[in-house]
């Protein structure tokens, strides 16, 4: 006669191969025998079940062994255990798959809770728990990341701490986890920005920052590009002295990252000379948009229109604002005379765009007669190409 060891091991080996439904002759093993070790192993054999069959439509079977396997858990092993803590979350998964949201929230609000005394003690004997609960947390982040970003960006959190305390900070897995975390806070707080959600968004691009920040800066690194995007919308809010050394941080991360001549570093420069504008620093924000335009040109070409934007700045928020008009003139004229030869012709929004430049500049100096001719010019090209009721 077989063991009730034996009949377990033979069950977890079917269990395996498919996706069969849970043998019923487990009410009446477990009467014969109750003791802890066969019911953890009966609690694990449920919980891969599970783990293999939650993409079958079996819900109702699922749920049900979710909730006897956390039961013979959080019995068994209390209800810090990570291996108790894997199916909380397995059960959160599953609800939010059924989309049953306030009964997936107590489960997670469960796991996440547990988090403080999780890894504030040893567990080194508990390393595979631990990382098998690391991983369904991580699914659940991936499956809550359109709807439930603040949830999900905590799992994500609550996995890279415990990829850390079992793995190490310097372990790929580890790695690629912060990588990853700090991406989607980065994600969340341009989507938070762009919503005018300005505090949140601060603050998930500090997030961001201090994730991104443990990681090697090199050419992949997503740091110089968050700092930039946090410095702009400070900028944008017009918070010109805040911004300020966050350009600054971020065009020496991509110097490091890229070397001083890449396409990556004259936008940098772009940036950081715009801000010192707004804070009339003149003759700073000239030296670097001239070594952005070398940068421009000698990797664009002289008539690119990125590089005829710097062209602009220097004319424009440079020369023009300190009554430098001749410099101020020569440059638009450069820039207006290259966006006419421009595919389409002198017929482009480039061309009325470098009209309008010109024109402007013309009215400040009080050279109304000269400024008509432009702006009349520019309209007619605008209205041709985007139509009479679009509203620029």
């Amino acid at each position: 006669m077989r063991t009730p060891v034996t009949v377990l091991a033979a069950i977890a080996c079917v269990l395996m191969c498919a996706v069969p439904a849970v043998p019923a002759v487990y009410g009446q093993q477990a009467s014969e025998n109750d003791s802890r070790q066969s019911d953890l192993e009966w609690a694990r054999i449920l919980s891969d079940w599970a783990l293999q069959s939650q993409d079958s439509g079996r819900n109702d079977e699922l749920e049900q062994n979710l909730n006897h396997a956390l039961a013979i858990r959080d019995e068994q092993l209390g209800p810090l255990h990570p291996d108790t803590l894997t199916t909380v979350t397995q059960l959160a998964l599953h609800f939010t798959k059924m989309e049953r949201y306030n009964e997936a929230r107590q489960f997670y609000d469960r796991a996440l809770a547990a988090r403080g005394d999780l890894l504030g003690s040893e567990h080194s004997e508990l390393a595979d728990s631990l990382l098998s609960l690391a991983d369904r947390l991580h699914d659940a982040a991936i499956l809550l990341m359109e709807n439930e970003v603040d949830e999900s960006l905590q799992l994500r959190a609550f996995a890279l701490a415990i990829a850390e305390k079992v793995l190490g900070p310097e372990h790929a897995g580890t790695l690629a986890g912060r990588r990853e975390l700090g991406f989607w806070l980065w994600t969340d707080a341009r989507r938070l920005e762009e919503e005018n959600n300005f505090d949140s968004a601060e603050t998930r691009y500090l997030e961001a920052i201090a994730a991104l920040e443990k990681l090697d800066p090199g050419p992949h690194s997503l740091l110089p590009q968050t700092i930039h995007d946090y410095a702009d919308m400070l900028w944008r809010r017009g918070r010109y002295e805040e911004a300020r050394p966050h350009f600054e941080r971020s065009l020496t991360l991509t110097e490091t990252a890229y070397g001083p001549d890449a396409e990556a570093v004259a936008t940098s420069l772009d940036s950081l000379a715009t801000v010192l504008v707004n804070l009339v620093r003149y003759d700073e924000a000239e030296a670097l948009w001239e070594r952005a335009l070398d940068i421009r040109v000698s990797r664009l070409g002289a008539d690119d229109p990125d590089t005829l934007e710097i062209l602009d700045a220097l004319a424009g928020q440079v020369h023009q604002p300190q009554g430098r008009f001749d410099k101020a003139r020569l440059l638009f004229e450069q820039a207006l005379d290259a966006r006419e030869k421009m595919p389409g012709g002198p017929e482009n929004l480039e061309t009325a765009r470098g009209l309008q430049n010109l024109g402007h500049l013309y009215r400040d100096e009080g050279r109304y007669d000269e400024a008509l001719p432009l702006f009349e010019r520019a309209l007619v090209i605008t209205e041709k190409v985007q139509g009479l009721e679009h509203t620029d």
